[in-house]
């Protein structure tokens, strides 16, 4: 019998050098997944913006429409738990306190207003508290604690032995903001409270209640935007009383944008693009970013 040797002429191996190649290759690979995967989920947010922007303002619509209002929910509102709204209220305070008091009976009717737990900690608070556009925005469309609604108690909103009433928007808890007070606001996707402003069904009405204490730290400085001033007015400083307004007889929701910081607002639009900070603001009034007009 004959035996006849194969010669094994596969190769054994990779070289080192094909091995450098292949890893070269799989890195520029990890490189262009992750830099795709990257503009993927940039892009959500502000699809994620745009989308909630929109419904933000359709719920604000249907809030207004259950509670059968013809006014936007004001943009600041002061509150008592104990009721008294023309205690401890000081000249400054007292119109927000009167305006406050009567929008409260516009939104529950047969309110009782006396022993209101209006931030849910259990305890009737002292004193009184003045919510900023974003709280409100939190506070009208998510209730008690921003996401528990309201009572159909109609004497006692606050009471939570009774069946609810909303929340007419899910927030999201893990992007609620939530201060000492007990009053929250809610975050865009990049981390920024939305800011909220209402016109009071006033065309052009922004003036009521914009200003400080107003945004509070979140958007210092952001006053609510217009396209053009009236009779061509060279105007030195943002006066609301002489501008057009975006949404001149509803509201603006804005969002801060990826960069987390509010344009100054004001004059925008063609001929006054946004620059700088703020530049990739997003809001209900605009269907993109308004650094593109």
């Amino acid at each position: 019998m004959t035996l006849t040797h194969r010669r094994n002429t596969g190769r054994g191996g990779y070289t080192f050098v094909e091995l450098l190649v292949v890893i070269a290759i799989i890195a520029i690979l990890m490189g262009l997944l992750v830099g795709a995967a990257i503009k993927v989920f940039s892009g959500g947010d502000k699809v994620r913006v745009r989308d909630e922007l929109g419904q933000l303002s359709s719920d604000l619509v249907i809030f207004m429409q259950d509670r059968k209002i013809d006014i936007p929910p004001p943009s600041m509102l002061l509150l008592r738990e104990d009721g008294d709204y023309s205690a401890a209220t000081n000249g400054a305070n007292a119109a927000l306190a009167r305006d406050s008091h009567l929008f409260l009976i516009k939104m529950f009717g047969n309110i009782s207003f006396a022993n209101m737990d209006w931030n849910g900690n259990g305890v009737i608070d002292a004193g009184f508290v003045i919510l900023d556009g974003p709280q409100c925005l939190v506070f009208f469309l998510g209730g008690i604690k921003g996401n528990l609604g309201f009572s159909t108690n109609t004497r006692n909103p606050t009471d939570n032995r009774q069946d609810r009433i909303g929340p007419f928007f899910k927030f999201q808890p893990k992007r609620l903001t939530t201060d000492p007070s007990g009053f929250s606001r809610y975050n865009d996707p990049w981390g920024t409270p939305y800011a909220y402003f209402s016109s009071y069904n006033r065309r052009n009405g922004y003036e009521k209640y914009y200003a400080s204490p107003g945004l509070g730290t979140d958007c210092p400085g952001l006053v609510p935007y217009y396209k053009s001033t009236i009779g061509n007015v060279v105007l030195a400083a943002y006066d609301p009383t002489q501008v057009n307004h975006y949404n001149p007889e509803t509201f603006q929701i804005i969002s801060a944008g990826p960069d987390k910081q509010f344009g100054a607002g004001g004059l925008w639009g063609p001929g006054n693009p946004a620059l700088g900070a703020g530049a990739d603001d997003y809001a209900n009034f605009h269907r993109t970013r308004l650094g593109t007009p």
